[in-house]
């Protein structure tokens, strides 16, 4: 379908990486099956991100976080300056690193890179079905536009499934907007979601970002 026949809706979400946390500070791996704490600049981080929403026009209606510390420190620090409701999703939790956890990220990404599976963790499939599940699941709350805090790897699913981008994912507190047009629909990894994703000017946390064309195939909370 052509871009000029979607239709534009009033939903979406933001999505943001959580803060820094102990472990990326230290540039080891962490699993959604390990929870360290955010650091202190972690923390900065987190304000940093209350602060850009606060100044816009249209403040994010709620958080939803996993429950991991660094995504619920991150969350809290945000909900609390903005006034807002946070739920707890837990899957949206990390991809689970089993025995990589504490090793190094750069080892670690290479190695997911190559398709391997880390002894007593998550597989790529799995994850990926999970992680956009849930994105389908908590389609009922984008006419609230929530503000979603993931992780790098759920960020690396956002950007490779519904964006033309050569970015991998996100870093520590940076964050995208999502906008849902209609109509649109196709499937990945078994699953039903819409897409149709172009790199746009922003000045979201000053850098680049996208507004991505997603359906849910759904009527949910009066968004299409």
């Amino acid at each position: 379908m052509d871009a000029s026949q979607l239709r534009p809706t009033q939903c979406g979400f933001y999505f943001a990486r959580h803060a820094e946390s102990t472990y990326n500070q230290r540039g080891v791996s962490s699993g959604g099956d390990s929870n360290p704490e955010l650091t202190k600049f972690g923390s900065g981080q987190a304000a940093g991100i209350a602060t850009m929403l606060g100044d816009r026009e249209a403040l994010p209606g709620m958080v939803i976080t996993p429950p991991s510390s660094r995504n619920i420190g991150t969350a809290r620090i945000i909900a609390q300056a903005l006034g807002l409701d946070i739920r707890i999703e837990s899957t949206l939790m990390e991809r689970f690193l089993g025995e990589w956890n504490g090793q190094s990220s750069e080892l670690t990404a290479s190695l997911l890179k190559k398709g391997i599976t880390p002894p007593n963790g998550e597989n790529a499939e799995h994850f990926s079905k999970r992680i956009l599940g849930s994105f389908q699941a908590l389609s009922r709350f984008f006419d609230r536009w929530p503000l979603i805090i993931g992780s790098r790897g759920s960020s690396r699913i956002l950007l490779r499934e519904f964006a033309e981008s050569a970015q991998t994912h996100l870093g520590n507190g940076k964050i995208v907007m999502v906008r849902v047009f209609q109509p649109m629909e196709f499937r990945i990894s078994g699953l039903q979601v819409g897409g149709d994703c172009r790199i746009v000017s922003s000045n979201l946390n000053r850098q680049s970002s996208f507004y991505c064309i997603f359906s849910a195939g759904n009527r949910h909370g009066g968004c299409f």
